[in-house]
């Protein structure tokens, strides 16, 4: 079923002039409240992945994870990074800042500049992936001449991603300029922070154990395999690209 401001698709049927506030008031009306005390119980996604093994979203969301504290902010980029941070247990006190509404890669790295700036206690951390990033990774610059202190990890998978995952996939134009993004926060005039470019599970939780224990901006790149930018089963993605609207007039 697809919901839209004022029609809706349910399988091959398409309905014109349904207004959606009044689409969702009927659904709510239909379900049944849970009774107190009858949520599911919520855990931590579980550790995998050995030392010696690449990183994958599986590994590195849990590591991630658990290195979020009461006062922390979360700033999860617009793509595939939203698909997997979205679903993470946030522990108590942790806010989460995303933007899906108009699908803008790049929202992530400016929005950091200001969540940090802002913010009076707690750390800024980012999640983004690298083709996201390069729309936008100027404002290093920014964050260096003021001395803020974000603890950003780019995902470099050398795709844009999520492009790749709603359109047809295997088209070149998806594929990036290999930039070596460990090397831009120095380039930037970004002064005492923790740059490392991490390949394995052992690479990623020591980079990890350096900035729970310093007081420091930390720019971390993260290999990941090209893979990555298909988080979504096939038939959801072809869903997706493939999604048939009512004809106009």
């Amino acid at each position: 079923m697809s919901i839209r401001d004022n029609w809706v698709r349910a399988n091959e049927k398409v309905f014109i002039g349904a207004a959606i506030d009044d689409v969702l008031a009927a659904i709510a009306a239909k379900i049944t409240p849970r009774p107190a005390g009858s949520w599911p119980r919520l855990e931590q996604t579980p550790l995998v992945g050995g030392p010696d093994e690449a990183v994958a979203s599986a590994s590195f969301y849990p590591r991630l994870q658990r290195q979020l504290r009461r006062g922390d902010t979360l700033v999860i980029e617009t793509g595939t990074c939203m698909t997997h941070a979205n679903k993470l247990l946030l522990p108590e006190g942790v806010g989460a800042e995303g933007q899906g509404l108009w699908g803008s890669i790049g929202w992530a790295t400016p929005a950091t500049l200001g969540v940090a700036m802002a913010k009076r206690d707690g750390r800024t951390w980012m999640v983004t992936g690298d083709g996201s990033h390069q729309l936008t990774l100027n404002e290093l610059g920014v964050m260096g001449r003021y001395g803020i202190k974000p603890r950003i990890f780019v995902l470099n998978n050398g795709l844009y991603g999520v492009e790749d995952m709603i359109s047809e996939r295997g088209h070149e134009y998806d594929d990036l300029a290999a930039v070596n993004y460990h090397l831009l926060p120095a380039a930037f005039g970004c002064k005492g922070w923790i740059v490392e470019r991490v390949a394995t599970n052992a690479e990623l939780d020591a980079a990890l154990a350096k900035i729970a224990s310093e007081d420091a901006a930390a720019y971390i790149e993260v290999m990941i395999p090209n893979e990555e930018s298909q988080p979504l089963p096939r038939d959801v993605i072809d869903k997706g690209y493939k999604l048939r609207t009512p004809p106009i007039g």
